[in-house]
């Protein structure tokens, strides 16, 4: 895990292995950073949003609270809250916005239908 300086990192925010968080950067509270991910200088990651493995999110980029971005995503624009980013193939990925109350359920564990 790398923090570059004047990174600030919020309260109870779980960072896993090989992260990095540049300059600049703001980490909301409640924030979980999975594994590879990198978040480049003066990005800001909303509170309670989960950014997935390998996931690449650009310079000066916005992420809203209560994001999910999936797996492998690169964000190179700012993402309004509640929203869910993930890749469908190679070439494309969905990008859908959701209510409040609908964002929870997509974090819980037993709502998820495979």
């Amino acid at each position: 895990m790398v923090i570059q300086e004047d990174a600030h990192v919020g309260n109870n925010v779980y960072i896993k292995d090989c992260v990095v968080v540049a300059h600049k950067t703001i980490v909301h509270d409640h924030a979980f950073l999975a594994i590879n991910s990198t978040i480049c200088g003066t990005c800001e990651i909303g509170e309670q949003t989960y950014i997935g493995a390998n996931s690449l999110i650009f310079d000066g980029t916005k992420i809203g609270k209560k994001c999910l971005i999936g797996a492998g995503t690169c964000i190179k624009r700012n993402v309004p809250p509640y929203t869910r980013i993930k890749i469908l193939t190679e070439s494309s990925q969905e990008i859908k916005t959701y209510s409040d109350k609908e964002i929870e359920e997509k974090w819980c564990f037993n709502k998820n239908v495979r």
